[in-house]
C-alpha cells in the first residue's frame, strides 16, 4: 500500500513525500524493484543526483541486466508524459537503455 501512496505523491509533484513513502515501502520489502525505482526517480527530481545514482546501482545489483527498455514494458502508466518523465529520471540516475 505504501508504494501506491508514494506513486500518488509522485503524480501530484510531491517528490519529498513520494521519497519518504518509497523509503517506508523499502523497509517492509527491501528487495522490491518498483519501490527502488520510485526512490531513485524521486531523488533525481529532488536534485539529489548522487544519491539517485547510488540507488540506481542498488537496483542493478538486485536486478542485473535490467534496462529502461525492459522495464518500460512492465510499466502500466497510462499517462504518457508521466511515463516518459519516470524513464528520463531513471536514465539520469544511470539505468541503462
Amino acid at each position: 500500500m505504501l508504494i501506491g501512496i508514494a506513486y500518488a505523491y509522485k503524480r501530484s509533484g510531491k517528490h519529498g513525500e513520494a521519497l519518504e513513502a518509497g523509503l517506508e515501502a523499502l523497509q517492509e520489502a527491501p528487495n522490491w524493484i518498483p519501490a527502488h525505482l520510485l526512490v531513485t526517480s524521486s531523488l533525481v527530481l529532488l536534485g539529489r543526483v548522487d544519491e539517485a545514482k547510488a540507488a540506481a546501482q542498488r537496483v542493478l545489483r538486485l536486478s542485473p541486466g535490467m534496462t529502461l527498455t525492459s522495464r518500460a514494458k512492465l510499466m502500466l502508466f497510462r499517462d504518457h508524459a508521466f511515463r516518459q518523465e519516470f524513464l528520463s529520471t531513471l536514465r539520469s540516475a544511470g539505468i541503462p537503455e
